[in-house]
């Protein structure tokens, strides 16, 4: 008969998974480091942090239907700059913190794709600083610092006008080597001023020949490379059809000297037109296969997906894809004041808004929800952005829906997270008997809530209810008198679990008010036999 194994009481410590979220390993090859479901958590020193929250900045006036903030657009002046929010039926001002923001711009063609825009900032050749605003329905808008206000560019000769191209027809705007190129809707060509110019006479830049896949053109971007013998400057253009099209040079008059050096082909791109962005020094590429870097796509990619920033989170984003690729508002933006890396994903009807966010400490991949983000830009060293109700809001602090009116109505960040599952060295029977996170925080003590599961299971405990805290926490300080906690104070709350399985996974949920972070698992287990 064979001898039966003894259960034996053991204890293993779980560090936080900075690696963040793992769709592409199964099982137990889920490397310790990653796991498979993460939410409002990212790296950050210690562990994992609880992500930021958002406070209004401006409000909506008008209540209509799709009055969602589509574009914000930071104009930096020489000596001031302002933020600007499209929505379908005009520009508002969002410089200041206001519940009544002013709409110094109506769309003459409101609704539809009305403020799903692009914007560049310019400085002329005379030094003037000038923005351009260019969308699907209304065309090219410039704003000029001397007044304050916004123009829509008429077509001709006359001083302040452009020809060659009709501006009501721009869709997309960048500045390249000092000159300003417009792409209209509907064309396979650019058209571009003089280097230094606002207006006058656009030539046209003919690039439908070269796209094997046909389409017409998305838009175009700067890519500043190292070429072998210095810093390189590259205009890249982006074609419905997926080819990817880079041009060197700084003068498109002087065939000798700027021409085209190459086409890769990225597959057909999402909806849009944001869907490329500069990031330190290459250009990011939203591709339906991941974020590609351009450095890499040039070099030939055998495996798109493996070449991608977003490999380890691919089945994820391939879903996302099929869900949203139609949708508007895919968008990367790097947030000045945490540094992560942020790809904007869509809603879909019935939905809801998520955000992919790559951490710098770890260069992993955490899932964002309960931001409402339709557009986001970085401004005056934070991220702003708009949201389906009309809003422009900002992403910082640690907590959610904090009211202009009111600074002290908000709601806590829930997070929560669900570790890689592990056999802990035997596939045999185990059963879970105690749990305790170690957490800090910057205040109140954390609302934490946690459950062992079996079998690859990856469903968090339902939220905790908050717990209050002394002086120096929401809920319990005076606003502009008590000074709020800054140094992290740790807490270990222990927690009883039940089931048995050989692979065990550790769930956690929590709500945070202030700065929250998941250091690591502490966990007490019994290993029985095969059976």
């Amino acid at each position: 008969m064979p001898r039966r194994v003894q259960p034996t009481a053991q204890q293993v410590q779980i560090p936080a998974p900075v690696g963040g979220l793992n769709t592409a390993a199964a099982g137990l090859a889920l490397p310790p480091g990653d796991c498979p479901y993460v939410r409002n958590l990212s790296a950050a020193e210690n562990g994992l942090r609880s992500r930021f929250g958002s406070r209004e900045w401006t409000l909506s006036v008008n209540g209509a239907s799709d009055e969602e903030v589509r574009t914000v657009v930071p104009v930096l002046g020489s000596s001031a700059s302002k933020l600007y929010a499209a929505t379908s039926l005009g520009l508002y001002d969002a410089t200041v913190a206001t519940d009544t923001p002013d709409r110094p711009v109506d769309w003459p063609s409101p609704g539809n794709l009305a403020g799903w825009g692009s914007w560049t900032n310019m400085v002329s050749a005379a030094g003037v600083h000038t923005t351009f605003y260019a969308d699907e329905a209304n065309g090219l808008y410039r704003y000029s610092e001397a007044g304050g206000t916004w123009e829509q560019v008429a077509f001709g000769s006359a001083p302040g006008e452009i020809d060659g191209v009709d501006p009501g027809d721009i869709v997309f705007v960048r500045v390249f080597a000092g000159s300003l190129w417009l792409v209209p809707h509907d064309s396979a060509s650019a058209w571009y001023l003089p280097a230094g110019q606002i207006a006058g006479t656009a030539v046209e830049f003919p690039m439908g020949v070269k796209m094997p896949h046909g389409g017409t053109l998305v838009g175009l971007w700067d890519w500043t490379y190292d070429g072998g013998s210095g810093m390189d400057d590259a205009l890249v253009a982006i074609g419905s059809g997926g080819d990817v099209l880079v041009y060197q040079g700084t003068d498109p008059n002087d065939a000798s000297t700027f021409g085209l050096k190459g086409v890769w082909y990225m597959g057909p791109p999402p909806a849009g037109r944001r869907i490329a962005s500069s990031y330190g020094g290459d250009l990011l590429l939203i591709t339906r296969q991941g974020v590609v870097p351009m450095s890499r796509l040039v070099v030939g990619i055998p495996d798109a997906r493996a070449e991608s920033l977003t490999f380890k989170v691919s089945n994820l984003i391939n879903t996302l894809m099929q869900e949203r690729g139609n949708y508007r508002g895919w968008q990367i933006v790097q947030h000045p004041e945490d540094n992560a890396l942020i790809l904007l994903v869509p809603k879909q009807p019935g939905g809801a808004f998520l955000q992919l966010v790559q951490s710098p400490a770890s260069k992993g991949w955490f899932v964002w929800n309960g931001l409402s983000m339709v557009c986001a830009e970085a401004f005056d060293k934070q991220l702003y952005f708009g949201d389906d109700a009309g809003r422009v809001l900002i992403n910082t602090a640690y907590i959610d829906e904090v009211s202009l009116n009111d600074p002290n109505a908000f709601q806590p960040v829930e997070w929560s997270l669900v570790t890689a599952a592990s056999e802990y060295g035997a596939p045999r029977q185990k059963q879970v008997g105690l749990i305790r996170p170690v957490v800090l925080t910057g205040g109140a003590t954390p609302a934490v809530a946690v459950t062992a599961l079996y079998g690859y299971r990856t469903t968090p405990p339902d939220f905790p209810a908050l717990v209050s805290g002394g002086a120096g926490t929401w809920n319990n300080a005076t606003w502009d008198v008590d000074v709020w906690q800054e140094n992290a104070q740790p807490a270990q709350p222990v927690s009883g679990a039940a089931g048995m399985g050989t692979a065990v996974s550790i769930a956690v949920s929590g709500r945070a008010i202030n700065r929250t972070v998941l250091v690591a698992i502490d966990v007490s287990y019994t290993m029985g036999g095969m059976l």
